[in-house]
């Protein structure tokens, strides 16, 4: 399931090329939607044509919401339709937005949120929906009181009411997540990393998003606030440029 790190480097690696090459192209129009992972790719490939070569005609289409869509979390929910009637919200990227994606992009690979913080302060309108991705981001930042993420605390929160399967824990956190950014490999990832440390437990299975999960003494512990997550050690990960250890 997923990818290797080598198959992901080298997949990354052909996007970055691909990137780098789209102002041969005559007319590129960027698709993005509003949370965290697709504004602060957005924010990459602004930065990309901001300092280098750029299409004669480069267009955005940035959507938040639709009419069809009672809760709308992504474009991935739009049927063929749907996704036709967006076409003509599409509108020339500005030299503003250009330099906001500039700016994003330097602040993110930033060892230390300030910058970021800034920007998101400012409430970015040359693209309004960048300021609230930009501080759902930053709530993956550890907890000053617990050491928690917010991906984190909710996770142990809906185990806190019942065990259940890995699985069936997706969908109430995308219900409670304030700006959903995760798919569901990049949701198992981080059950899995948190399995690493005592506050929750995976049973053992074959098939990943059916075994059960449940959240233990400890993990409780956690989530009121007695112990800080960090003190249990728990794998390394990046948020941006900033490490967590």
């Amino acid at each position: 399931m997923g990818f290797t790190a080598a198959q992901s480097l080298t997949r990354l690696r052909d996007e970055e090329l691909r990137l780098h090459a789209a102002h041969r192209h005559h007319r590129v129009v960027l698709w993005f939607e509003h949370d965290s992972h697709d504004q602060l790719i957005l924010a990459r490939c602004l930065a990309c044509f901001a300092s280098g070569p750029r299409p004669a005609r480069l267009e955005l289409i940035c959507a938040d919401r639709h009419p069809s869509i009672e809760r709308f979390i992504g474009l991935g929910q739009l049927g063929p339709q749907a996704l036709a009637s967006l076409w003509p919200t599409r509108a020339a990227v500005t030299e503003a937005q250009l330099d906001l994606g500039q700016a994003v992009w330097t602040a993110l690979r930033r060892p230390d949120a300030d910058d970021l913080q800034a920007i998101a302060a400012s409430g970015t309108p040359a693209l309004p929906l960048a300021a609230p991705a930009l501080r759902r981001h930053l709530q993956e930042l550890p907890d000053a009181v617990d050491g928690l993420s917010l991906t984190q605390r909710l996770i142990l929160g809906i185990l806190a009411d019942a065990p259940t399967t890995v699985g069936r824990l997706f969908a109430p956190l995308q219900r409670l997540d304030p700006l959903p950014f995760l798919g569901d490999l990049g949701f198992l990832h981080v059950v899995e990393q948190m399995a690493l440390t005592p506050v929750l437990r995976i049973a053992e299975g074959g098939e990943p998003f059916p075994r059960m999960v449940s959240i233990t003494g400890i993990g409780r512990n956690v989530l009121a606030g007695k112990i800080n997550f960090l003190s249990l050690r728990p794998p390394v990960r990046w948020v941006g440029g900033i490490l967590v250890q």
